[in-house]
């Protein structure tokens, strides 16, 4: 039987991207999140976060790191949407 995933694990996850403004590998995170997440969940997890631009990819194979997104970078952000349209990312 699959393990139940967190509802907020997806949150958590994003936070730590957060603490690491230089990027954190996935290897990382997996170490950090081991007890609650399998590393193919946390794959997914971090391709939806993609997905809905919370965090970006830099690197490739091993190199690859995640970094956040600051909140102006994300489109229909309540900070994006109080800027002029021809500012909006």
């Amino acid at each position: 039987m699959p393990k139940k995933l967190a509802n907020d694990l997806p949150d958590l996850i994003a936070a730590e991207i957060r603490r690491h403004p230089e990027g954190i590998t996935r290897t990382a995170l997996a170490e950090g999140f081991r007890k609650e997440v399998s590393p193919r969940s946390l794959a997914r997890i971090l391709e939806r976060l993609i997905g809905e631009q919370r965090i970006k990819v830099k690197g490739e194979s091993r190199a690859t790191r995640y970094h956040p997104l600051p909140p102006l970078d994300r489109p229909g952000s309540i900070q994006a949407s109080l800027l002029p349209p021809a500012m909006q990312p």
